[in-house]
């Protein structure tokens, strides 16, 4: 209950009045950072994603390359390594794309985002990442 909205949670209250809410958050965070062996291979195949691009990024990288023309090449890598494209973060109703590309100032631009950093992007619609 801790990333839900409270209109939401309103809502819920008003549908079903007869249980009581209790927040677990705190319980499933706790349940949450033991991982199955499951988790933890998608981990590793999330970390060699991310590795694999960064050893290739040194292979197509130029000098003048905008920030959108650097991200569309480690999107192409991420999604043929089998990277999903949106990363889901625990906060509500908020997703990452696959990395932030920033350079020079768009790198200290703040976004909506629940992140240290965020970027302008290239549209209002999904105000993050490279532009």
């Amino acid at each position: 209950m801790d990333s839900l909205p409270v209109n939401l949670f309103l809502r819920y209250q008003q549908i079903f009045p007869e249980f009581e809410w209790v927040d677990i958050s705190k319980i499933i965070l706790r349940l949450r950072m033991i991982k199955t062996p499951y988790e933890v291979e998608q981990i590793r195949k999330a970390a060699q994603i991310l590795h694999h691009g960064y050893m290739k990024i040194k292979e197509f990288i130029k000098e003048g390359m905008t920030e959108l023309e650097v991200d569309g090449d480690l999107a192409f890598l991420a999604r043929r390594d089998g990277h999903m494209g949106v990363l889901r973060i625990r906060s509500w109703d908020q997703e990452m794309t696959h990395a932030h590309v920033l350079s020079g100032e768009n790198g200290a631009v703040v976004s909506f985002l629940d992140s240290p950093h965020g970027g302008s992007g290239n549209t209002p619609a999904m105000a993050q990442g490279a532009s």
